[in-house]
Order: structure tokens, then sequence, then C-alpha cells
């Protein structure tokens, strides 16, 4: 610190402290708090300062603190009367600013002139505020100082004006007569004298000719042995005011009666604009920035130019004073000629509306640096007491300690000098409060550090609209010595922009960010500003986005709603009350946070306005929307608007939270790290932070590859990231570092770790090709994948390859953002000639599920009919491609359907020829069934109905049924995609295409009914696993390693071990020896050669583990087969009988070897292989070399031997509790071949024609289950023993092999079913004891139960039981009866333990007398009532009653009245209460109300409702009858709520439900209503939301209204409903996507507010009626189908 910015500290801090408070400290103890100074910036060897003499530079500071919390420092100011040089306030406790805890910065008493001094300090402690005093003496040879009567000098100016200037008084301490000299450090400053002697005058005058702009220059002050000292000079130069054009401002909206501004006071609202618009082409508008220094407020490129955002030609936005504090203010515009001037106009005014404002003291800072982070306070007060303020920086080295403060209040500002260079930095942190005026503390933070660019602002923020004018800002770009420095600037993102490019230190900058193209919402770029030998400098940028809809979303302060005004750019806190600003031809809206696409379901589906965010919000109040629940920073609200006329409408909206919430957060934001295969351990280091300092957080890894050195960090903290190779496969893994604290937001640290050369999946990872389904692209958002020409993400994965790889022409692809299309200019390539260009695709599940391919083309394209084209295509390379194309022709447009395979078209399908508009869209579809194996074809045209093009068989290859041949760390050989090809045209053709999608066609809401609890941890790829003796779970992976799992008793995973003895190996099987003990447990494993796709022959080897950490490696076995494919040894099982049995696979597809270039190549059949082997491994003298080094296709004399043979690929088996071993065997997925005789000898090439035409091709085959013996054969041919016959000869019109043995179980069609286990337990009330479990890798991905015939001969059913796994492989049965499934998956793995959950059982009673659906039910003490409802004779008036007890049905009295459908049914106890009810579907309704006596088998009428409605529920609370919703006569559901005073036998209003819903359930438990599901209807025949999940509840005891509860899972309406033990019961409703009804039943806790699922009805049924009677619900009638069918089914559901 020089001594003139030390002498000038006191006035560069703001802090009151009133003399009047601080008590005196009495004489002071050693142990007391005392002024001491070093001559050591580390503080050693301390000594009194009080008495000392000092001279040079000391260190002051605090001895003895303890106790201490705070310490103000005076100089030569005992009475602490003025400004403190310094607040600390933490320990140690120093004088001097710019100390750290670590160093005490320098003092320098040689600023100060020789004599007596004082430093007082007023010590804050617990006890109170008191005061130490030191009295030195400096003797330094300083005889007096320069002194000066202002430090500072602000000058202003106008362009081309007269010259400014101003006088600075000259004097010294001591008041001696001293010469001097004076010298400014810029030219453009004169100073008069430049040299005398003191006192004196000095003049300072600016000269006329400078730029508009700031300007700094400093006057240095000498005399011969003083200190020099400094003035700083600021030169404000402002534009010169034109005569031409002025600001005016209207009176209104439609800028009636204007007038000028300048002068003007005004309050309220008020429309500035500019007059004249005559030639200008452009306005820019600053806000109280004359200089236009900082963002604009708004750029306007159309007339009238208004200065609001949001103004359009009919209607001007208000600019509303009451936000600006009282007094002056200006607003400034830059206009734009025609001739390219530009044109400077500021019109000054003042506020008046008694408006709350903010206001800093003082209002500016300077700060000087020293090493490390500094803190100074500043005071901020309101003038309304106790406002609370939000606080926010532009600059990254400026933070506050705390975001929020209550007024008024102390703010301590922080400056980190760090990466910054020398010089001046400006920043500014803006105070903001719900309707008070902000204030803005400007912070000059001097550097002390190497030279460097200096900017301000150091960062930007601009708003503009969704594709509307560029917005702009100014950037002043100088060097910290002042010096001219060659500069250019550049952007990182296509949309910003500066302007000069390239110039010359100081510059003024104007950024330009172009929202054209942009998505609504948040982006964020960089100008990084660079000159030669010296550091760049990043401005980070942030560009507001803007919806230009129609439709806007804005905030009340109330529930309210009142004084609502726009979210859009808004920083809030707490509660908010977000809703549509219009109502006018709106039908309903859907709400969406944080969800820009809608993927996820709604926050809330409203059909009644006002149109509200928060769910639980009524007509009469809005319901809050907590921001305290999302992190601090950037969010979105999005708005899905239906209108009257089924024009749908989406508004994004882009707000700031800001509560100051705790949120942890990763610098970096992810990591990437490189790794060569079988590597060392990679370590790089990350800093966790939290918002709240000194968070206690918990690091855990979703990789068992990703590690932290330790699992708990205290913030800020750095963290040491271990990435470990060892054992990973080349390619991209991907893997997640996860951060939690309680009260905290999560962070997620995403890590790509690189290992070896990725593969073949250029341009991305291979494991990202595959997308979980529905995956929806449209466009309009950046996504990942395939880069464009621009470098934007086109959301493809992978290319149909060329074969000569380059089918990716990046130039070629274009995503405009802004229209939502993907351009493709297609090239002459087609797929006939394999030179297909930019085929851009997907992976996705083949064999699982139907999946429907979608692409829309926006609109056909101008061609020359030469066979321009583009559209949708599914395979796997170009020889093997289904494609649908919209085709120019010489005739016209048309639609084909081709399906090519091995490169021959082998089916076509044309369309008739289309004429098709260039502005209407046509949709192309493929859909893709794996069970009939079929592709269909279909087209639309515009609005026109879709049509169908002929369906064609595809083969199996397609499908990725054979998983031999898939790389896993693609998971699939099922890909679809767009393409576009110019064909034959001389000029390329551009095709946009609007939308892709891929969807399953699947039951989301099929309830299972074996539910299970999940629990999962990482394990990569795994193959086989077994427990150990010792509890632990031991896991093969794929790549050699083994993963022991250790378990907490919780059952969780504890701990990961993992083993690498195999080394890299392609490893599937995995057995414990039955001879481990708990301390010795030895593991033999099944390993063959790395490769998954060329297999090293008789690389297949069983080891023995054993010893510490299974080091001890013993190989027993050697020489078995592998295939090229990834068929090798598989499962590995002791018997009972103590031997070692393995499941060896074929290498072949169906016995003989053949030319179709599968996966299997040309490798024959070996004696050892397709087969269950044996092997008596632990008898003395084994001898387990297997290989004949002479002839791969023969075995060595070895002692392992074929068990039972003609086993394709039998994966995995059991040794069953009934001595029967068992095994699922895959079949024949590919192009297979049986051998070319049925007799031995029979080797050589399969001919690869199908059988049927005299070929050797069988076909593909179904997945079947083998009840294996010994000796037996099961069909799968094998040369090499003289085993020719395929399965049992038919395919070769021969006789089967006389020990051949059929399969005992058909398992399905390209299930890959492998794992398998026989379940034990009593689980679901025994019904899985002692049957087979087995997993389904592809087709499925779920587990199948089988159950077996008494004597284990045969099937008797099988059933899938679980599904939702991916690539489900390994099972096992943990010890404590949970099942255990290793989950292979497309990247990772994991293992997942599925616990079973009591859910219930069903059974069936006597059914109802009568087919009924739609009929109300309700239980009375032991009796069940069901009245009304339709069946095949139409509406019923009958009504019948269940007695219970003795299980018959018996018909009562007729409802009176006209038969209705869905009446609301209840009791009150003893009586049966009828409301309501329907005569006709979506009309009808009636108002009728009826109570039935079952004493006198009598009805009674009620007083009707005054809403007529069907479709409505009842319930009856406190003798009041509450009927809710239903549907009104015209058809539209209804919120309507009214209760029926039985005692009085008056209707009242009750509060109206949330969601307008008819057909819901309802139920009352413990005095509280819930009404839930049902749909909402709108009268027009619009149905916004068919299906509903969601619940509201009504505490009628306690008043007010309707509040929300969890939704179920399962939305749906017309259910059964029923209350057990306290519990909501819903079973059954309508409707799924292919109109059946659902199974599920799911059960409501209202203790707890959550759904579980119970065991679904063994009848799907919508419409059923409902009681429950002890405990037990009784579901009766109802329909199974879409439309008017009905049943009498009876099932009761008994709860555990």
């Amino acid at each position: 610190m020089t001594r003139t910015t030390a002498r000038s500290w006191a006035g560069v801090i703001v802090l009151t402290l009133l003399a009047s408070l601080v008590g005196t400290l009495p004489a002071a103890s050693a142990d007391d708090p005392q002024i001491s100074f070093s001559l050591e910036q580390k503080r050693r060897s301390p000594q009194l300062l009080d008495g000392a003499t000092v001279d040079g530079v000391i260190h002051p500071f605090l001895t003895a603190d303890a106790g201490v919390t705070a310490v103000s420092w005076w100089l030569d100011d005992p009475t602490a009367a003025g400004q403190p040089v310094r607040t600390d306030t933490t320990s140690p406790f120093d004088y001097a600013p710019g100390s750290t805890s670590h160093a005490s910065a320098p003092f320098d008493t040689a600023a100060l002139p020789d004599g007596e001094h004082t430093i007082t300090a007023q010590v804050t402690t617990g006890a109170g505020v008191v005061t130490r005093e030191a009295t030195f003496t400096t003797d330094n040879d300083v005889a007096a100082l320069l002194t000066t009567s202002r430090s500072d000098v602000a000058l202003t100016s106008v362009e081309g004006g007269a010259d400014t200037g101003t006088t600075v008084d000259v004097t010294t301490s001591d008041g001696t007569a001293r010469p001097f000299t004076a010298t400014a450090s810029a030219d453009w400053l004169a100073v008069a004298p430049s040299s005398g002697t003191t006192p004196a005058t000095v003049s300072l005058t600016a000269a006329t000719g400078l730029p508009v702009g700031t300007h700094t220059a400093e006057v240095t002050l000498e005399s011969p042995d003083l200190p020099s000292t400094a003035v700083t000079v600021t030169l404000t130069v402002s534009a010169a005011p034109l005569e031409d054009f002025t600001v005016m401002h209207g009176q209104d909206a439609k800028r009636s009666s204007p007038s000028p501004l300048e002068g003007a006071e005004v309050s309220g609202d008020i429309y500035p604009l500019l007059a004249p618009e005559t030639d200008v082409t452009s306005t820019t508008w600053w806000l109280d920035d004359p200089l236009m220094g900082g963002a604009p407020v708004r750029t306007d490129g159309a007339a009238p130019f208004d200065f609001a955002p949001g103004s359009v030609r009919h209607r001007a936005e208000p600019l509303d004073t009451t936000t600006l504090a009282d007094g002056e203010h200006t607003i400034t515009a830059r206009v734009t000629t025609t001739d390219g001037a530009q044109h400077v106009t500021t019109a000054t005014f003042v506020t008046s509306n008694g408006s709350n404002a903010l206001v800093w003291d003082p209002d500016s800072l300077v700060v000087e640096a020293a090493e490390g982070p500094g803190v100074q306070s500043v005071a901020l007060t309101a003038t309304e007491a106790g406002t609370v303020a939000s606080l926010s920086s532009d600059a990254p080295w400026l933070s506050v300690t705390s975001s929020t403060v209550s007024l008024p209040g102390t703010v301590e500002v922080r400056v980190d000098p760090s990466g910054l260079a020398g010089g001046t930095h400006t920043g500014r942190l803006t105070a903001t409060a719900d309707g008070a005026v902000s204030a803005v503390l400007t912070v000059s933070f001097l550097v002390d550090a190497a030279p460097g660019l200096v900017v301000d602002p150091g960062a930007l923020s601009v708003t503009a609209l969704a594709d509307g004018a560029p917005v702009d800002a100014s950037v002043v770009v100088s060097a910290s010595d002042d010096s001219a420095l060659p500069l250019t600037v550049s952007a990182s993102v296509p949309w910003l922009s500066a302007d000069p490019s390239t110039t010359a230190t100081p510059a003024q900058l104007t950024a330009t960010a172009d929202p054209t193209g942009l998505s609504p919402g948040t982006h964020t770029g960089e100008l990084v500003l660079s000159s030669p030998d010296l550091p760049d400098v990043t401005v980070p940028v942030t560009l507001t986005v803007q919806d230009d809809s129609p439709f806007h979303v804005v905030t009340g302060v109330d529930a309210k709603r009142r004084s609502p005004e726009a979210l859009a750019g808004r920083t809030v806190s707490g509660d908010i009350y977000a809703f549509l600003a219009q109502t006018e031809g709106v039908s309903s809206t859907s709400w969406w946070v944080d969800d820009p696409d809608r993927t996820g379901a709604p926050l809330r589906t409203d059909s009644t306005a006002p149109f509200d965010l928060a769910p639980g919000s009524v007509t009469h109040a809005a319901a809050p929307f907590d921001t305290t629940l999302v992190p601090d920073g950037e969010h979105t609200v999005t708005v899905e608007v239906l209108t009257a006329d089924g024009t749908t409408h989406v508004v994004h909206t882009a707000f700031t939270t800001v509560n100051d919430t705790n949120a942890l957060t990763w610098a970096p934001e992810a990591l990437e790290v490189p790794a060569t295969e079988g590597g060392q351990v990679q370590e790089r280091e990350v800093a966790l932070e939290a918002t709240t300092p000194g968070t206690v957080a918990q690091v855990v890894s979703t990789a068992p590859w990703l590690s932290a050195t330790t699992s708990q960090e205290t913030t800020p903290a750095t963290v040491d990231v271990l990435v470990n190779p060892a054992g990973l496969s080349a390619g991209v893994w991907h893997g997640e570092l996860v951060a939690t604290s309680a009260g905290a937001f999560t962070a997620v640290l995403p890590v790509t770790l690189v290992v070896g050369e990725p593969g073949g999946c250029a341009p991305v990872s291979c494991e990202l090709i595959k997308v979980d389904t529905p995956y929806n692209l449209g466009f309009r958002y950046e996504a990942k994948g395939i880069i464009d020409v621009d470098g934007v993400g086109t959301g493809f994965t992978t290319l149909l390859p060329r074969p000569d790889g380059t089918e990716y022409l990046r130039d070629r692809l274009e995503v405009d953002l802004g229209e939502g299309t993907l351009d493709i200019t297609g090239t002459p390539g087609s797929v006939k000639e394999n030179t297909l260009d930019n085929a851009l695709g997907v992976g996705f599940d083949g064999p699982t599920a139907t999946t429907v391919l979608t692409a829309t083309i926006a609109g056909p394209p101008a061609t020359t009919r030469k066979y321009e084209q583009a559209g949708i295509w599914f395979g796997y390379d170009q020889n093997h491609v289904d494609r649908v194309a919209l085709v120019s022709t010489p005739q016209g447009w048309r639609v084909e359907h081709v399906l090519e395979v091995d490169g021959t078209e082998v089916s076509r399908r044309n369309s008739p020829y289309l004429t098709i508009p260039s502005d209407v869209p046509v949709e192309l579809s493929i859909r893709v069934d794996p069970g009939t194996r079929q592709a269909t074809g279909y087209y639309r045209v515009g609005d026109g109905g879709q049509s169908a093009l002929r369906s064609f068989d595809v083969p199996g290859e397609f499908f990725s049924f054979d998983a031999a041949g898939i790389d896993p760390l693609i998971g699939t050989r099922s890909f679809g995609g767009v393409f576009a090809s110019s064909r034959s045209a001389a000029e390329h053709t551009e095709f946009r295409f609007s939308q892709f999608s891929v969807t399953g066609e699947h039951d989301p809401a099929d309830v299972a009914d074996y539910p299970f609890d999940r629990y999962s941890v990482p394990v990569p790829f795994p193959t086989s696993m077994a427990y150990g003796p010792d509890g632990k779970l031991y896991v093969q992976s794929m790549f050699g390693k083994i993963y022991i799992l250790s378990f907490a008793p919780d059952g969780t995973v504890s701990d990961t071990q993992v083993v690498s003895t195999l080394g890299a190996r392609l490893a599937l099987g995995l057995a414990v020896d039955p001879a481990s003990t708990p301390s010795n447990v030895i593991v033999w494993a099944g390993h063959s050669s790395p490769s998954a796709d060329d297999g090293e022959a008789d690389s297949s080897i069983v080891s023995r583990l054993s010893g510490p950490g299974l080091s001890y490696r013993s190989d027993v076995i050697t020489g078995l087969p592998r295939s090229i494919a990834n068929h090798g040894t598989n499962a590995l099982h002791f018997g009972g009988d103590g031997r070692l049995y393995i499941a060896q696979g074929g290498n072949t597809g169906a016995g003989a070897p053949n030319t179709a270039n599968t996966e299997f190549g040309d490798r024959a059949e070996q004696p050892l292989s397709a087969a269950l082997l044996v092997a008596d491994v632990k008898v003395p003298g084994f001898d387990g070399d297997c290989a004949d080094l002479s002839d791969i296709y023969q075995s060595g004399d070895c002692d392992v031997a074929v068990f039972a043979s003609g086993l394709r690929n039998t994966y995995d088996f059991v040794e069953h509790s009934n001595g029967h071993v068992y095994g699922p065997n895959n079949g024949l997925g590919v192009v297979g071949s049986y051998p070319p005789t049925a007799q031995a000898p029979c080797t050589g090439m399969g001919d690869t024609r199908p059988w049927t035409q005299g070929g050797h091709n069988p076909g593909n085959q179904n997945d079947v289950l083998n009840l294996i013996e010994e000796g037996r054969y099961y069909g799968h041919p094998n040369p090499s023993r003289g085993e020719c016959v395929f399965t049992d000869g038919s395919y070769q019109d021969t006789e089967p092999l006389p020990t051949y043995t059929p399969p005992i179980g058909d398992l399905g069609a390209n299930r890959s079913a492998n794992g398998i286990i026989e379940f034990s337990g009593g689980a679901f009330c025994g019904a899985l004891d002692h049957h087979l479990l087995i997993t389904n890798y592809s087709v499925g991905d779920d587990i199948t139960a089988v159950t077996l015939s008494a004597d284990g001969r045969s099937v008797v059913r099988t059933q899938s039981i679980v599904g939702g796994f991916t690539d489900p492989l390994p099972i096992a049965q943990a010890p404590d009866g949970r099942i255990v499934v290793g989950e292979f998956a497309g990247s990772g793995g994991r293992i997942t333990f599925l616990t079973p959950r009591d859910i219930g059982c069903w059974a069936e009673e006597a059914p109802l007398p009568v087919e009924v659906l739609d009929a109300g039910g309700v239980a009375i003490g032991d009796a069940l009532y069901v009245v009304g409802g339709k069946g095949a004779a139409g509406h019923s008036t009958r009504a019948y009653r269940y007695d219970a007890p003795e299980g018959t049905w018996t018909r009562v009295a007729d409802l009176p009245g006209p038969g209705v459908e869905n009446p609301a049914v209840t009791t009150d106890g003893t009586h049966l209460l009828v409301v309501g009810g329907s005569t006709a579907p979506f009309s009808g309704a009636v108002a009728t109300a009826w109570s039935y006596d079952p004493a006198t088998d009598t009805w009674s009428p009620l007083p009707s409702m005054p809403t007529a409605r069907g479709g409505a529920t009842a319930q009856v609370v406190d003798g009041q009858v509450y009927v809710a919703g239903g549907m009104t006569a015209d058809g539209g559901s209804t919120a309507v709520v009214e209760r029926l005073d039985l005692a009085s036998g008056t209707w009242h209003a009750a509060p109206p439900l949330t969601t307008a819903r008819d057909n819901p359930g309802s139920a009352v438990v413990d005095g509280v209503l819930y009404v839930f599901g049902g749909r909402t209807r709108l009268s027009n025949g619009q149905t916004p939301m068919g299906t509903l999940g969601s619940m509201e509840a009504l505490h009628p005891a306690s008043g007010g209204g309707w509040v929300p509860r969890s939704s179920m899972p399962t939305a749906r309406r017309t259910m059964a409903t029923g209350v057990i033990d306290g519990r909501i019961v819903a079973v059954g409703g309508e409707a799924r996507p292919d109109g059946l009804p659902f199974d599920a039943t799911e059960v409501y806790d209202p203790a707890t507010d959550e759904w579980t699922t119970a065991r679904r009805v063994p009848t799907a049924r919508h419409g059923a009626a409902a009681g429950v009677i002890d405990g037990h619900l009784h579901v009766v009638a109802g329909a199974q189908f879409a439309g008017a069918a009905a049943s009498a089914l009876h099932e009761v559901l008994t709860l555990p």
C-alpha cells in the first residue's frame, strides 16, 4: 500500500458507529484485548503499541482476542467521530485494510508526519462494545505531509462544448510554506500553476474535443523530502442535445395527448416515445444512464418508437414510475436514421409517487485489493423499515456474504482479486425488493497486479422478444495502465457479436444479442477480449428471450391476484401467485415448471378461469407457488393454452428466484477424463461449494469405476476425484458424483471416462446411441448428439453407415431453432448404391415392444421431379433397411414403402400420386412389431387421415433378437431415423423435417401381480452371480472383473470389493464352491478371449479362484469351445453329486456354419460345444486340458464329458428341489443353417435358403424350456458328435434321433431367456414357491414365472411377474428371500434387489344376477347394494342386495323414476342414498335424489340437487351429503360441489373443486372428504384431460377449501372405490391408450399422503359398483371392454 492510499483509506469505507454507544474498557489485564504490533506479516513477536516509537512498516493487530466478534479501527481519531479505517469481523483482528487470516497487511508509518499519533479500536464482544487506544510516536524523518482540499474531482462537459474545470487547495500538515510541483497524467488535463509554494490554489481544466464517455486522469503533487500525494480527476462527456428529436410521453397506451418529458413531474404509469418518427429506422433506450454505458432498456425497430419493452404498434406498454425512487431521472434515446447517422437525445424528469426506495450509503465504494478476498461493510436503508432486499452482482469478483438483508441493515461486500489484471475494475451490487425502488452500489476495485485489460461492466444481462429485434449493451474496455493496447473481440455463440471487433484501448464496445431463431428462455454466451501478450478477459452475457405469444404469465401480490405484474424477467422470493393474464377465449391451461419441452406430467391442468399455476387454486383464491422449493437462480414456467377454436399456444416465461436457499455446486460443472485400457487410476480435483459455507455434504458415486477420496466434505472443499479404467473395455463411460446435504439442493457432477479408442460409433459415443422411449425431437431447442453445420445438436445419435465410412456430411445439416426444423440438403446418394449420406438415426429397444417411428416433413420443397426424396428409415445398414419416403416423380409426389434385405429390394408398395401444396406438412411413419416381425408404412398429408402402406415381413436381425452380435456398449442393433436425397436432380434439394419421434406401444399403467420394492447398485455388465457362505454376493462382470458385495443389516450394500485376477476376459459363468467356508470362499469362473464379436477358438477356461481377495488363480479346465460371437462357457453350478456342471454355448446358429455373414461367421461346432458338460473337478488326477492343438474342431482327451447335448445356447440351468435339472435354451434369431445332410458324417456348410425352398435355414425358433437329463439330445445338431438332425427331424423329413427330447415349455419368440432359479418362500401367499423364475434379456425385459406339473415333467403355466428391467441376465435368490437380478444394460449395468411386497389377494364370489355397467354401489352393514346403470336392455332402475354371510343376491325395490347411469350413491349408515345420474351418455343429467330404507324396502324422495349432474360422486360427512363434480346437461365437466343437510332437507353450495372432473372416485376418512381421478371434458366436446390422477381433500369441520393431495399413480376415471382400515382403495377404471379398462388396484394412506400398489383386479373393468363389508372390498359388474359392454362379475379384495 502506498502512503497516499493509506492516508485516504478512511474516506473509502462507510460504517456509522455512534461513539455514545461505546463503553470504556477498564484497565486491561494481560488476558484482555490489547493493541499490539509486529514487524512481520505473520504477526510474530508482538509488542504493545501504546508508548512505542516506530518507523517504516508495522503490522498493528489485537491480541488476547478470545470472545471478540468484531473490531473497528480509527487513526488519529480517539473519539471515533469519523469513519473507521477498517472493520474486521474475523480473528486475527488487524488494523490495516487488506489483511487476511494468514497475513497481516502493512501499515506504513512513513505515510504519517513524525510525531505522536493514536490508533483507537472499538472491540465488540458478547458483553458489548468497548474501546482500546494506543498512543505511539513515528520517527521516519518525515517532517510533514502535502494535503489537498479534495482527493477526487468529478467534471462534466457536453460534446463540442466549452472547457470545464475546478480548483484544489494545496497545504502542508504542519502549516509550513514549502515548494511543490503539480503534473497531470493525461494531455487533456491542464494544471496551473504547475509549481508553487504552499499554501496555494491549483486550477484543473479539461480540454474540449474528447469523445462521449468517461475519462480519468491523476494529478501528482510533490515536495522535496515529503511524501507525494495525488488527486484523481474524472471527466464525463455527454452527447450534445439535439433539436430535431424529442422524448415525449403519452397519457395512455394509445399514446394520446403526448407532451415533452423534459422537465415534467410525473407519477404512476407514463408512456414515453420518440417524436418525430420521420426517417427513423431504430431507437435504443436507456433509463438513468445518459452516457449509455449499461444495458439498454429496449431496442425498437418499428414505429411508433416506444421506450417500454413489450410495446407494439397498437398499444404502448407503460413505464411504471413507482418503480423509480422519487426524484430526478433521465431517459436517453439513441436514434438511428435512414442515412445511417446516430443521434442522442435525453429528457430529464421528476417522479413523485411516495415510493418505498432502497438507498446505499455511500452509493459508491472504492476498494483496494489485498492479498486474497476482502470484506467491507456498507449501509443499506429503505424508506419503509423492515423491507427485505435481495442482492445481486454484475461482476464475478464482487459478491455479498448474504443474498438477502432486512432493512435498515449492513451489507458485507466481498471483493476477490483472484485472476484479475492490475488496474481499476468496476462492478455493481443491485438491491431489489418487492414494491420498492431498487438501488445500485458502484464498486471500484483497485488491483495492484500485472497490467491487463479492464472491462466495465464485468457481465451483461439483456432481454429480447422471441424473433424480435436485436438488443444492444455497452462495454467499456481500458488498459490497467491507461495505455493504448490493440484489442480484438470475439463471441462464443452465433447470436452474440461486438462492434467494433478490432480496436484499441480505451474503447467503448457495443455488444449485440440477436434473438432470431432462439427459443424462449435463458441463453448464455461470452465475449472474449484479447490483446497480444496479455491474458484474455471474458465477459459473460446472459440473454433472456421472452415469448411473443398473445398470452402472458403474470404474478399477483397475494391470493386475490392483486397488482399483477409480468413474471418474465422478474426476480422473486417466497410465495408467488402466477396465473395467465388473458382469459378470453381460453378453454384450459396446463402448466410445467423447468420443463420447457413438457416431457413430464404437468404441475396443474386448469379448465376454469382464472388460470393459475399452483395446484389447489380456486376461483376466489390462488394457491401460492413456493419458490423456496427450487434452487436460487433462473427458472422457467411453461403453459400450454388451449383456446376455444382448438388452437394450442405454448408460452415460456423465464424468472429468477432468490431465497438465500442453500445449494451445492461443483466447479467445474462436468469432467471428461481420458485413459488407456487397463491403465492407472486417474485423479482430478474439483471444487465443491455451497451457498452456506460450512455445509457438510455426502458424496456418492453412481459408477463403480468412479469415486471420491472421501465420502463426506465440509464446504467449500477441494474434492479428489478418482477414475479407475482397470477392467473397462474401450469406449465412453458415464458416471456421476452426487453431493447431498439435508436442507440443501443436490449437486451432480457428470464424469465422462474415455477409455482407449471409443470405437466405431463416431461422431457420438457408443452408449449414447440407444435412446429411451418415448423420444421426441421438435428442433425448437438445442439437443445433444450429432451436430449440424453450426455446431447445434440435432438430437440424432447415429448414422446409417456407408461401406466407405463417409456418411456424415455436417455442412449439409442445419437445425433452424427459430422455424423448428431440421434441414437436410440431399446428395445424389441412395441406399440402392450404398451411398446415402446423412441418414440420421437413433437406436431403440427393438425386441421388447412394438415401436412407431414418425417424422414430419414441413412441406414439399421445389423440385425438378428427378426422384428427389426424403423420409424415414428402419434397419441397421444400407443393405438392410426399410424406408417410407416422399418421392418427387415425373408424374408428381408419391409415398413409397420399400424393404431392402442383403442389398436387394424385396418388397415395395407405392401410394397413388399426390398433389401437395408447399406449405402442407407430410407425416411418415413406420410401425415395427417384433411379435409379428412386420414393418408397416403409413403417411398423412396435412390434416387428412392416416393411410397405410402394406406391411412387410422383416428379418429378425432388424429387431436385435439375437443378443450374440450386439455391441454391449450400444445395447441394440435396431435403428431408425430420417434421410433426404436429391437422387438424379442437377441441384441439391433441401428437405425440412419439423418433427421426429420414437414411441413404444405399451400399457404404461399396467400393475404387476407381483410387486417388489427395488434397490439397485451399479456393477458393470453383470453376467453371473452367486452368494457365498460369508453372506456376500459374488458377481461376475462380462469383461473379467468379479465384484464382491457386502451388506449392512438393512440389506443395502455396504461395501464393494473388486477382484481383477482374471484380467481382461469375456467372463459369463461363476459358481461358489460348496466346500467354501465364511473365512475361505472359493469361486469358480468361466471365461474366454475378451472380444465380444471375434472370439478365439478353444479359448474358454474354467478357473478356480481362492485366497485373500481371490488372488490365487488355478486354470482347472482349458481349451473349451468359443464361438466367433459371444457364445462360450456360460453358467457353472455344482450339482448335488459334487460335480461341476458347465453350460457350453454353440458355435453356430443352427448346427452348421454358413456364408450368411452373421455374427457366428463360419466356425463349426466342436465335440464339447452346444451342450451341458460335467466335470468331476475334485477327483484326484483330474485332467482338464481339453484343447486339440492340431485341430480346433476336435477336443483333446480330457476329463470333461457331455452330460446332455443339442443345447444351442443354454445360458443358465438349475437343479430343482424335485431332483430335475431345468434350463432355458435360446432359439435361433439370425440366418442359421442345419447340417447339409441328416446322416453322419454331416459336416460342411449349410445352405442359407429357407428350408421351404430347398435350403437348410429353419427360420427363427422360439426360446424353450428343457428338462435336461443325462444322455439326452435336445435338437441343436453337432456334426462333430455325429448329431445331424435338427430338432424332431421334421425340417429334414427324417426321424428324430433316438435320444431326442422335446422341450417341456415354449418361452416365446426372441426373448433371450437366460438366467434361471427355483424360487423358495411364502411371498405372495406362496404363489411362487418352487416356481422357476427366468430372466428375458430381449423381448419383455422381464422375469417369467414357470409353474411345473406335480411330477415336474411338464409346464402348467408361464407368466410374466415383474418387468421394467434393462437387459436382465443373471438371477439369484438371496438368503433373506429377495430376488437378485443382474441388469446387463446398454451402458454400465447394475444389480437390482427385489423385495416381495404383500399386496393382498382377490377371490371370486357369487355374480350379480344381471349384467350391468355404470351402476352405483354401497355397503350397509353386511350387505352390498347395487342400483341403476345400463345393460343390454338399456338404462336400468333395478336394485339388488348381496348378503355377504349367505353369499346370495336378492332383488329389492326398483329405483323410482327413469333409469340412470353413473348415479352418485352413498349411505348415511342406515339408508341408501342415490343422487343424480344421466339418462344418456354426455347428456340427460338429472337432479333427483332418493333414499332407500332397507328395513321397509321402500324409496322416499329427497330434495332435488340445485345442479343436475351425472357421473358425480357422493359421500356423507357429519349428516351432510356432499355431491362433487360430475357432468352437467351440456356434457361438460363441472367443479361444483353441493351438500344436502339431511336434518333440514336443504341444499347448500360447498367450496368448488379445484379441477372440474366427472366420474371421479371419492372417500371419507376421519371426517375428511377425498375426491380423485375422473376426467375433464368441455361442453364443446374437447377433452383436455381424458384421465385425471390428481386428488384433492376437503375438511368441512375446519373450514376452508380443497387442498391438493398426492396423485394416483394411474390416472383414470369410473374406477371402483372403498375404504379399508382407513385406507382408500381404487380399482380398475378407464381408459388405457388402447381404449381398454385398467386392472390397477392402488391404495392411498391419508396419514402419509402416499399411494401404494395392491394386487391388480383379476378382471380389468370400468364402471363397476363397489362396497366394503367387514374389511373386504366387493367389486361388482362393470365392463371389460370399451363402450356399453357389461358383466355380472363379483370379485373381492382382502388387503394385508
